[in-house]
């Protein structure tokens, strides 16, 4: 399981993200939607490991996301990209 707790992030002193939790279970689809600019992809920058939040942990499986090295990163999760066609309908 993926957990997000209390998380933010600033950009030139000015909050992006502030105070977010969430958690996210393995085998499920999870979407993140917002307007423009709302930081949904800072929002993933984090969770995948790809930015360090200075506020709040990110834990998976129980383990903060910064005490995992790359290579193990790698074998543990995917990012899907924000231009994807599915290929089965999705109704939301």
């Amino acid at each position: 399981m993926l957990v997000a707790t209390h998380i933010g992030f600033l950009v030139d002193k000015k909050p992006l993200l502030h105070n977010i939790t969430a958690s996210f279970e393995p085998g499920k689809l999870h979407l993140i939607l917002g307007p423009n600019g709302a930081g949904k992809s800072t929002l993933i920058k984090l969770l995948s490991g790809e930015l360090v939040s200075k506020e709040g942990s990110i834990k998976l499986s129980e383990k903060k996301i910064e005490h995992y090295s790359l290579s193990e990163l790698a074998t543990k999760r995917a990012v899907l990209s924000q231009n994807v066609e599915l290929s089965f309908p999705l109704k939301v």
